[in-house]
């Protein structure tokens, strides 16, 4: 997901330099990552609650990264982030 760095408006595609503008308030180029406050908070718990030793100490990983390391654990476990993120 992308936020507007101007208008704080959330998308989910995919922006690229060549023609990103915010759908909100039109401004081009002035994105940042962003996840859900609570998404990754919600697959560290139950990663550590529900998760067998590797996946545990991923979620050990995962809380204590910034956001390009937890993006690059979402990216390399897509499967986990899915199955975790899921649960209540």
């Amino acid at each position: 997901m992308y936020k507007c760095k101007s208008c704080g408006a959330i998308d989910t595609r995919k922006f690229n330099s060549d023609n990103s503008v915010c759908t909100e308030c039109g401004t081009p180029d002035d994105f940042e990552e962003f996840l859900p406050e609570n998404e990754h908070f919600n697959v560290y718990r139950n990663m550590q609650k529900y998760g067998g030793g590797f996946v545990y100490y991923l979620g050990e990983a995962l809380m204590r990264a910034d956001i390009d390391n937890i993006r690059k654990i979402k990216e390399a476990f897509p499967e986990y982030w899915e199955k975790f993120k899921e649960m209540k």
